[in-house]
């Protein structure tokens, strides 16, 4: 009985990661695309967006400390969005830092 509660958690646990992971991600590409674009636009970065986009990799590299081990993390979630052509390259330099700076601390 006690294993199958604990199993229920974590898979609700996993679960909830995912959801996380996917939606962090989603808001990363959002705020470095609109990063991206404005300093392609007009050569610089605001700091509105800098703290946009530094934010957003924050909540990213909190939730990728969850129980998904990251290998799973970077085929599941993290290749296939570096892959997305709607992807900016803002957009995944932002992705891979946050992916070294999490590898670099594990």
């Amino acid at each position: 009985m006690i294993s199958k509660i604990i199993s229920w958690f974590k898979k609700k646990a996993i679960e909830t990661s995912e959801a996380n992971i996917r939606e962090c991600c989603s808001k990363l590409i959002e705020v470095s695309n609109v990063a991206w674009d404005n300093m392609q636009r007009t050569g610089t970065k605001t700091q509105k967006d800098v703290d946009a986009v530094d934010k957003a990799k924050s909540n990213l590299v909190f939730e990728l400390c969850g129980p998904i081990p990251l290998d799973e993390v970077k085929i599941k979630f993290i290749d296939p969005v570096l892959q997305d052509s709607k992807t900016s390259k803002g957009a995944k330099m932002a992705i891979n830092h946050v992916l070294e700076q999490v590898l670099k601390n594990n």
